[in-house]
């Protein structure tokens, strides 16, 4: 007995634990990426985006966790209906200044990344409401907390002391 998968009607797409040039599932979701409206490629053996992901229009969450970025992703930034986007446990060193293209960006999850410093640009992500990150100095999270003060920020780090 066959499968039928349709994906008319999708808004989620959940790809976990597969490297991206097997998955079947997001090549479908690409002849008719108008619906969807979240993703999750976490655990994916990434390294970096492929350039399809622009034709998600009205995605709003992004789950990127858990893979082998060494580099923000800079077509992140051009994902401008973005509500959540988690970058978790990656090796990513720096955020962009692009990041302030994100203006409707609510969550952000930057936690167990290699990200010690933040851009000035953050402070233009006025709808963010949370930033998940670990491994800041004292000092530079004071400083994320006055860039932002409207955002509720936690540090992965201080829940391991």
């Amino acid at each position: 007995m066959k499968k039928a998968i349709y994906l008319l009607g999708l808004t989620l797409l959940a790809l976990h634990c597969k490297p991206l040039s097997n998955l079947d599932l997001y090549e479908r979701a690409l002849t008719n990426p108008e619906n969807v409206k979240e993703i999750s490629l976490s655990s994916s053996n990434l390294n970096e985006l492929p350039n399809s992901i622009l034709k998600f229009k009205k995605l709003e969450s992004l789950h990127l966790s858990l893979n082998k970025f060494q580099e923000f992703p800079l077509l992140v930034c051009q994902l401008t209906n973005l509500k959540l986007l988690s970058l978790a446990n990656n090796r990513i060193k720096e955020l962009p200044v692009c990041i302030a293209e994100l203006k409707q960006l609510e969550i952000l999850n930057l936690s167990r990344t290699g990200i010690k410093e933040f851009p000035m640009e953050i402070k233009y992500l006025t709808s963010l409401k949370r930033l998940a990150v670990s491994g800041v100095s004292e000092k530079e999270f004071i400083r994320i907390q006055l860039l932002l003060p409207h955002t509720k920020i936690v540090d992965f780090d201080l829940f391991i002391r």
